[in-house]
């Protein structure tokens, strides 16, 4: 067993076809890890993974709150600024150890360009979860207006939901033999 963090990964390049994160993602510092997930990959190989998304983080703050838990509520705070940063400029900062951080669509489907992986559909539920292929040959930068080279796959579309129902069974298949 190897154990390593997200933005150091101890594997060779091009070493796997699938990464998937249900976890971990949201507590790495994403301009860093997403490259290094994409240099892991092989040509055409898949990343799967759950996000934070911002509603998720309001509902923690409103359940301290209500409770009047103030050392949760100070912990759920002290995240925003650092999503802030994600989010307007693609920068995190860690404090403590910990860079926790809610992600937004286009600032997640940027960070995978950059990264040279083209990303695909994305479900929003009470987490997000996106996926990404890494392409073939150099990255290509997002569009300036804000999101990312794929824009064929939007939130809601029905062929989304079909896709990573597809990609679901396609895992459970192939666990199974």
């Amino acid at each position: 067993m190897l154990v390593g963090v997200g933005e150091d990964l101890p594997f060779p390049s091009e070493y796997f076809d699938l990464v998937f994160s249900r976890v971990a993602m949201p507590h790495m510092l994403l301009p860093r890890a997403v490259p290094e997930i994409a240099r892991v990959h092989r040509a055409g190989g898949e990343l799967w993974c759950v996000l934070h998304p911002p509603w998720m983080l309001l509902d923690r703050v409103w359940d301290k709150l209500r409770r009047l838990d103030l050392k949760g509520l100070a912990y759920r705070l002290s995240i925003a600024p650092n999503s802030v940063l994600l989010c307007a400029f693609g920068r995190q900062m860690r404090g403590m150890g910990l860079c926790e951080t809610v992600q937004t669509e286009g600032r997640i489907r940027r960070v995978m360009a950059n990264a040279g992986l083209r990303s695909i559909p994305v479900e929003r539920s009470r987490f997000m979860a996106v996926g990404a292929i890494k392409m073939c040959g150099p990255p290509v930068p997002p569009r300036d207006r804000g999101t990312s080279v794929d824009d064929d796959h939007r939130p809601g579309d029905p062929r989304n939901q079909a896709w990573l129902s597809s990609q679901a069974s396609n895992i459970s298949t192939s666990q199974s033999k």
